[in-house]
């Protein structure tokens, strides 16, 4: 499954232009181009590695940014994409309104995405949270298995929890992307520990350092001391 993500992106709004750099960079050895030796490569290498699909993320930036005749060529390779030519699932990622306003722009794009839809539901500490845990962990660089304990998964709710307003109703709910930023965090400050698992203690530390409470709390202690010494001058 190729990946793209639109909003790291924002700048570059080529569909075809990201799908093939990211075929090139996932199995060969540069960046894929619009060039017709690049682009036949690309099919080859997708038949090679069973490329089944792409996933484009915060697809509704196309409708937001784009206009007009830049608009309808990204459209037209959304659908080349999923036609008889590349032969791909495609999957395209955002709120269900934004999404609305996007098939609104064509037709045939409105018929080949609306009858099959999936909602991908907050994060809840359950056995399937547990599961979306345990599958992010397996991808991280750590050299031993962290042991994924209820003391972590209750931690790990209580650092990710969010509330919006949606028509005048607070609503609570974990977002997933703020689950993997956490852990991901975690990760990285155990590889700098040289400890290289993570527990409950490194969900915790991990939001400090994301709010900056740590820095702010080594300064402070550091300016208390500077002023000791002052005074004791």
């Amino acid at each position: 499954m190729i990946y793209i993500d639109l909003i790291r992106n924002s700048s570059n709004l080529s569909i075809m232009k990201l799908f093939l750099a990211q075929i090139g960079e996932l199995f060969y050895k540069r960046p894929f181009t619009l060039s017709y030796a690049d682009v036949s490569k690309a099919k080859a290498l997708i038949k090679e590695k069973n490329v089944v699909g792409v996933f484009i993320d915060e697809a509704p930036l196309l409708w937001r940014v784009l206009k007009n005749a830049a608009l309808e060529k990204e459209i037209a390779a959304i659908k080349g994409l999923s036609g008889p030519d590349w032969q791909l699932n495609v999957i395209l990622s955002g709120t269900q309104a934004e999404l609305d306003r996007l098939y609104e722009c064509d037709g045939a794009l409105y018929t080949r995405f609306m009858h099959r839809k999936a909602e991908l539901e907050s994060w809840k500490n359950d056995y399937e949270g547990e599961s979306f845990v345990k599958g992010f962990m397996y991808y991280m660089p750590l050299k031993q298995q962290s042991i994924i304990t209820p003391d972590l998964l209750e931690k790990l709710a209580a650092v990710s929890q969010t509330r919006i307003k949606v028509n005048d109703k607070i609503i609570t709910y974990w977002p997933r992307r703020a689950i993997a930023d956490h852990l991901r965090e975690a990760c990285r400050l155990e590889i700098e520990r040289g400890r290289e698992y993570i527990n409950a203690d490194s969900i915790r530390e991990a939001q400090a350092k994301m709010l900056n409470a740590d820095s702010a709390a080594e300064l402070l202690e550091r300016n208390l001391r500077i002023m000791e010494e002052v005074n004791e001058r």
